[in-house]
């Protein structure tokens, strides 16, 4: 994954699946995030990792997705991100913080 200038993130979408859990969605075509992973901090500021990895979510064609089946399915990369985490940073395959 390249970032863009700024340093931040990927174009990215919240969403949740049938069971209420937040992912965090990047379309493929914006990134490759083989081997990513996201840190959160929960509310205590202790941190978590998420790896980053592909499976089938639904687009609406208007670049939201859902985990529900509604709109055409396309494999995309997501990361658990919890409701009461805060992302604090990227880290790339070679170890390399990207903080937020």
């Amino acid at each position: 994954m390249r970032l863009p200038r700024n340093g931040g993130p990927p174009p990215f979408t919240l969403a949740s699946d049938t069971d209420g859990v937040r992912f965090i969605i990047i379309d493929p075509a914006d990134a490759d995030m083989s081997e990513w992973t996201l840190e959160q901090r929960d509310s205590q500021g202790r941190p978590s990792l998420s790896q980053f990895e592909q499976a089938t979510w639904f687009s609406d064609g208007e670049g939201d997705w859902n985990g529900l089946g509604y709109g055409t399915p396309k494999k995309v990369w997501c990361a658990v991100a919890d409701h009461r985490g805060r992302i604090g940073a990227w880290i790339g395959p070679d170890g390399a913080r990207h903080d937020l």
